[in-house]
């Protein structure tokens, strides 16, 4: 065990297939994708993730809060570490933290670590209580839950850990609310983030107007945007040691296009709100296009007659043009 704590501490891939996968009763499922996740998360401390249900999703978020529990063990510190585990409230922050305690107490790396917390307080707290010294006198390692549109002001820590801000993609939430989360994202977190410390975001984007795919956050957080099936015609999944092709399919039968499109293609919400449906616009033939030609001089003699039509929430926008005395010759 000396040997794997001593590699683990240094290399996060190394840690979640050696370690973290211990904390799992049937066989834990790596492979490339997980690989590629571990290394990105090593290059950027700073990062926003889209990606499918069940792709490594909140369980990056619990790998990298129990790889910096294993360093804390192993390092010789007095100062304690303290980190926020937020969500889109409190109570579904206490339970991501509340199956990150699970996972730590069936894990034999973690043995020699005091849960000076109960199983039924929301806290994940872990100390390191040397020889004769006292609990209280005891170095900790605490992060705590917190709903993102409730927290305090003025919270400062090591590790700041977003996971899915924007509730469960099935439920939609109102504009207002969603421009208040995007407000807090943009403004208010990264302030959190102590100075060597790390931020992580994962989740699924409501709108394409979400802090997801906001510029300006871009230049601050590395964004990677990873849907379950990379290509439907060589039908390239993200992760085939989890997750086939034939698998995914069969998942898409069983919940319809719209909910698959939300839960495993990371599509925002308000996009499947469409009337025209995917395999509709395959069937759309190149043929039937107009040939290219110079509109400046198609229009240059034209009458060109317009309508736009305002959308309200259930009823998309529509925007019409025509050109009066049109000549096919042109």
């Amino acid at each position: 065990m000396e040997l794997i704590e001593r590699r683990a501490v240094k290399d996060f891939n190394y840690f979640v297939n050696h370690v973290f996968a211990l904390s799992f009763q049937s066989d834990f499922v790596s492979g490339q994708y997980v690989a590629d996740v571990c290394e990105h998360m090593d290059k950027h401390p700073y990062a926003m993730y889209i990606t499918g249900r069940g792709h490594f999703k909140s369980t990056r978020l619990y790998a990298r809060l129990m790889w910096h529990l294993l360093r804390f063990k192993r390092e010789k510190r007095r100062s304690p570490v303290e980190g926020w585990y937020f969500s889109y409230n409190s109570e579904l922050a206490a339970y991501h933290l509340s199956k990150v305690r699970s996972l730590v107490a069936i894990n034999p790396f973690y043995s020699e670590l005091t849960n000076y917390k109960s199983q039924t307080d929301s806290v994940l707290g872990f100390a390191k209580v040397g020889p004769n010294q006292t609990l209280d006198k005891a170095p900790k390692f605490l992060v705590k839950p917190a709903g993102l549109l409730a927290f305090k002001r003025g919270i400062h820590a090591n590790l700041i850990y977003v996971d899915d801000p924007l509730k469960d993609p099935e439920n939609k939430l109102k504009p207002t609310v969603i421009r208040k989360i995007n407000r807090i994202v943009s403004t208010e977190l990264l302030p959190m983030v102590n100075k060597g410390g790390e931020c992580y975001v994962v989740g699924t984007p409501q709108t394409n107007d979400d802090f997801f795919f906001d510029k300006g956050l871009s230049t601050l957080f590395a964004q990677w945007f990873t849907p379950a099936i990379l290509d439907w015609k060589a039908e390239k999944v993200l992760w085939p040691d989890f997750y086939t092709f034939e698998d995914l399919m069969k998942i898409r039968a069983a919940q319809g296009d719209k909910t698959f499109n939300q839960e495993y293609m990371a599509q925002p919400v308000y996009n499947e709100d469409s009337y025209i449906n995917r395999e509709a616009l395959e069937s759309v033939s190149t043929e039937l296009c107009w040939k290219k030609r110079d509109w400046n001089k198609v229009l240059a003699d034209a009458v060109v007659v317009g309508g736009f039509d305002i959308g309200k929430k259930r009823h998309p926008s529509h925007l019409a043009l025509f050109i009066k005395k049109y000549s096919e010759t042109e």
